[in-house]
């Protein structure tokens, strides 16, 4: 079956591009890349299960982008603030997520006591943002 293009649910105004691997057997994945969906699936799935995946894959994407984009730099602030008054007696800083970071988690300027964490550590739990921002604050 051919490699294809779909439009996504009408809310969303987005597109899927389906790829079929012949090596691939049992796994799919989806990623973003330029504003589509990308979901790699095997070679000898049924259209029924590639339907199945789509739409499964498409509420995934959007759980995680939906939650990526609930964390702002005044909820990250008031998290950091927290955390250095529990464990560092309270210390003056600021802190922002920073989109220009692709090598590094986080990183810290002692001289203006800034922070910036990495946007791709959005979409992690809790508690990793938590041990970066403790990681930073030291």
């Amino acid at each position: 079956m051919p490699n294809g293009v779909f439009p996504l649910s009408q809310a969303d105004h987005q597109e899927v591009r389906v790829i079929r691997s012949a090596r691939r057997r049992k796994t799919v994945s989806a990623t973003m890349e330029r504003g589509a969906m990308v979901l790699r699936i095997p070679a000898r799935m049924s259209k029924k299960e590639e339907a199945y995946w789509i739409d499964h894959m498409q509420k995934k994407l959007l759980s995680k982008r939906s939650k990526r984009k609930g964390r702002s730099d005044e909820e990250l602030e008031a998290r950091a603030r927290r955390l250095a008054q529990d464990y560092f007696g309270g210390l003056e800083f600021t802190i922002v997520w920073s989109s220009r970071q692709q090598q590094r988690w986080g990183s810290c300027t002692p001289v203006d006591r800034s922070i910036r964490l990495s946007n791709n550590l959005k979409e992690f739990p809790d508690y990793v943002i938590d041990y970066v921002i403790i990681h930073e604050l030291a």
